[in-house]
């Protein structure tokens, strides 16, 4: 896949045509030894959730990456964040994060939270290069075979965006 600063890269917002892919994305690059929970009835069920935003990173028909993050009020937690292996370290994964973590702040929420295998260095290190730190050590956190770490990141909130009045709205 190349450089993410070619144009034709871009992210999207998925749709129903996307589930069978991204189910199959989690299922082999992030569930992989565990449990398949995030199976095409999951994956649709996030997809009409109004508080989930699912992102997919494109390039024309091809799917390079995907991300799910669900929003609160305060809080805003990355559920799913999967890079295809040819297109890792070419920025697709700190782009999907960042689209995620804009529509945070225009929400104004100021907190992000995941949680990530803890034997995943490379996973860990990636979002530590984006600004979260490691807040808890979670034992067998997944199926109850495997550890994970919460990590966290703060983020200031702008100010708000003006709405504009037209006529006498």
């Amino acid at each position: 896949m190349p450089s993410p600063a070619d144009a034709a890269l871009k992210i999207d917002i998925a749709c129903t045509g996307d589930i069978e892919a991204l189910s199959v994305m989690s299922r082999d690059l992030i569930e992989r030894g565990l449990r398949w929970r995030y199976r095409p009835e999951r994956m649709r069920a996030l997809l009409r959730d109004p508080n989930i935003c699912v992102v997919v990173a494109r390039q024309g028909e091809r799917r390079g990456g995907c991300a799910a993050m669900s929003f609160g009020s305060r809080l805003a937690h990355l559920i799913l964040l999967a890079v295809e292996h040819d297109a890792r370290r070419l920025g697709v994964g700190a782009r999907l994060l960042g689209w995620l973590e804009e529509s945070a702040k225009v929400a104004g929420i100021g907190q992000l939270v995941l949680e990530v295998r803890a034997a995943t260095r490379g996973a860990r290190a990636f979002y530590r290069e984006q600004g979260y730190g490691e807040q808890t050590y979670l034992e067998n956190y997944y199926d109850g075979v495997e550890s994970a770490f919460r990590m966290t990141r703060r983020i200031s909130v702008g100010t708000p965006v003006p709405v504009q009045r037209f006529g006498r709205f």
